[in-house]
């Protein structure tokens, strides 16, 4: 566990607390958010190691057999599965930029879900994560081309891909620069970089502060602002052509946010958002009376926050191409609105 402060984007040794004593199922001990007075990037302190991270990454993470009998027995599991589907195949179309078919790779792949549908759209699909379990499931959904461990230990041909996506990826890694720099080497000089991350500048962080969703302290070891990964981007040899606030994709993050919150004040020491089967009677109605009450208001208020607030929404979207190589066609990036 690394004690001493030392910012990753500009190497300052000096930061001030923004937020402390957030808890942590995982570790027996609070954590803090740390802002960089530099440069402005706030980091999870004490950082956490590589080795100590992975535990963090097990198959329970992943939620894949908690979520799919879920999603089988329960009416509420199957509406929602439907409409999960339904926001997957929206992102896949958007951030395929009207092509039908390329090299792409997913590093961080999960459980596969977004490189299946690459696939069925014809794509030459590969993924990568640091799971043992998440890859076994996504190679039996995609095939041969998803590996286990670090990027750069898979030895991919420079000018290979003409596509990556780190979506909610960049914040669990360690030295984001180390793997940006060997995205740019692996990535073709008319190819694209498609990030996804939490935005801590967002309107949700600012009101729910330590039980915003997104925040998922310890494995999100850094919280970048639209200026920070532009920022960090820029280091690393990319030139951000679009950055978007995607609005359907985070309608729910709002709701979960207040539960966290609620929770917390009534002492309910059982949180499991998706799919616990044994949830207490109390918490279930804690759900109804939410859902009845509140998610309405939270849904339209947060979509008024995205159209007149430009970065404030809850994620960033970023499309980049590699600095003076690229010949990426721009108007087809413009689009994207």
């Amino acid at each position: 566990m690394q004690k001493e402060f030392k910012c990753i984007l500009c190497g300052s040794k000096f930061g001030k607390v923004v937020i402390n004593s957030i808890k942590s199922k995982e570790y027996n001990l609070p954590f803090s958010l740390y802002q960089c007075k530099k440069c402005g990037l706030i980091h999870t302190y004490p950082k956490l190691e590589a080795k100590d991270l992975k535990w963090l990454y097990s198959e329970s993470y992943y939620g894949e057999t908690e979520r799919e009998t879920f999603l089988k027995n329960r009416i509420v599991g199957k509406i929602i599965n439907r409409i999960s589907c339904f926001l997957l195949k929206r992102r896949v179309q958007r951030v395929s930029l009207g092509r039908c078919q390329g090299r792409i790779l997913d590093l961080g792949c999960g459980s596969g879900r977004l490189l299946v549908l690459f696939l069925e759209k014809g794509w030459e699909v590969y993924g990568v994560d640091i799971s043992k379990a998440a890859c076994i499931s996504t190679k039996k959904k995609v095939g041969k081309n998803v590996f286990c461990g670090e990027l750069e230990d898979q030895n991919f041909p420079s000018d290979f891909f003409d596509m990556v996506i780190l979506w909610h990826v960049i914040e669990h890694i360690p030295d984001p620069r180390k793997v940006l720099k060997e995205i740019r080497r692996i990535l073709k000089k008319d190819g694209i970089l498609v990030l996804a991350l939490p935005n801590i500048e967002s309107l949700q962080f600012k009101i729910f502060r330590k039980y915003w969703f997104p925040l998922d302290v310890p494995r999100h070891l850094y919280h970048f602002s639209p200026r920070t990964i532009k920022r960090l981007l820029e280091l690393s040899g990319f030139d951000v052509v679009k950055l978007r606030n995607p609005r359907l994709e985070v309608l729910l993050s709002p709701f979960y946010s207040t539960l966290k919150a609620l929770t917390a004040v009534l002492n309910i020491k059982d949180f499991k958002l998706y799919y616990c089967q044994n949830r207490k009677k109390s918490l279930r109605i804690l759900y109804l009376v939410l859902a009845t009450i509140f998610l309405p208001f939270l849904l339209v208020f947060f979509q008024l926050v995205l159209l007149f607030l430009p970065n404030k929404g809850e994620t960033l979207e970023i499309y980049c191409k590699k600095k003076l190589y690229s010949i990426v066609d721009n108007d087809l990036l413009e689009k994207l609105d």
